[in-house]
């Protein structure tokens, strides 16, 4: 009942009072609630009617992650991964990284997939960076698909498979004109912020 209690104070107030929604929401965050921590660390990582401060929302990320909440994980992985109010430490980016990716979430898929083809912080392993492309292309992720049509036409990681790469280049175009069905890529703005050019580490 809290929870949801917090969630429809932060959708009646979040846009026309982010200090309070944000006020609540530290309440619902410091009792333990995994979502409240989640967009807690949303807020401070992005700037929304908080004073902007990485390192309180990678400590969110953390104790909302260590809840199984998948976003969180995703998010603070993505945050190890570049160091981001984290010492930099590619092993715990894969820690997180894959634990979202294992719950579904297709961008943590993806970045899986770039850092096994990449040998980033794991042993370079193309054929298991196929995998995690596949879960990602399978779960709507355009660039994982045109990264698999690219694999597959090389020979990178698997057999040079002509039909294969032909799938997934045309998956990938219906992905990207709205013949097929995106992935959900909630919170574009926090993943912005981590990638962004505007952090200045």
């Amino acid at each position: 009942a809290g929870c949801m209690h917090f969630e429809g104070l932060f959708d009646e107030m979040g846009e026309s009072d982010p200090l309070s929604a944000a006020y609540w929401l530290k309440k619902a965050a410091d009792q333990g609630h995994p979502d409240a921590q989640y967009r807690l660390g949303g807020m401070l990582l992005t700037d929304e009617g908080l004073n902007r401060n990485v390192t309180w929302a990678a400590d969110y990320f953390r104790k909302s992650a260590e809840q199984n909440h998948t976003k969180a994980a995703e998010a603070i992985g993505l945050m190890y991964r570049i160091g981001m109010g984290v010492d930099h430490d590619s092993k715990e980016a894969v820690r997180w990284l894959a634990k979202a990716g294992q719950q579904g979430d297709p961008n943590a898929c993806f970045v899986m997939g770039e850092m096994y083809r990449d040998g980033e912080g794991i042993p370079k392993d193309a054929s298991t960076a196929i995998h995690w492309f596949t879960r990602a292309g399978d779960r709507g992720h355009a660039k994982a698909a045109e990264e698999l049509g690219v694999m597959y036409l090389s020979g990178e990681g698997t057999e040079v498979d002509e039909e294969g790469s032909a799938y997934w280049f045309t998956r990938a175009e219906q992905l990207l004109t709205g013949g097929g069905e995106l992935a959900d890529y909630a919170w574009d703005e926090e993943r912005d912020s981590i990638y962004g050019a505007e952090y200045d580490p």
